[in-house]
């Protein structure tokens, strides 16, 4: 059974990804968690065209979201520093 249904739309339909300015990337980090501490993490990285750069998720184990989205960020960091951009 669906409640609440108009809400939710409506929260969705306000929802609106803006580019970054001209020659800047933008990255976009998420995390959900589940009671179970079952965990998904995920970044997209697009240009200021809004080409897709780079996206992926992951699964894990964790128990605190605030801690599990600093991770996201900071794995991301990681790989970019290999990457030598």
């Amino acid at each position: 059974m669906l409640v609440n249904w108009d809400a939710s739309l409506l929260r969705e339909s306000e929802t609106s990804w803006h580019p970054p300015p001209l020659d800047w990337i933008k990255i976009n980090v998420d995390a959900s968690l589940l009671d179970s501490n079952l965990a998904s993490i995920g970044v997209v990285v697009r240009d200021s065209k809004g080409r897709l750069l780079l996206a992926f998720g992951k699964k894990k184990l964790h128990w605190d979201i605030n801690q599990l989205e600093l991770d996201v960020v900071f794995f991301f960091e990681r790989c970019h520093e290999r990457m030598d951009v």
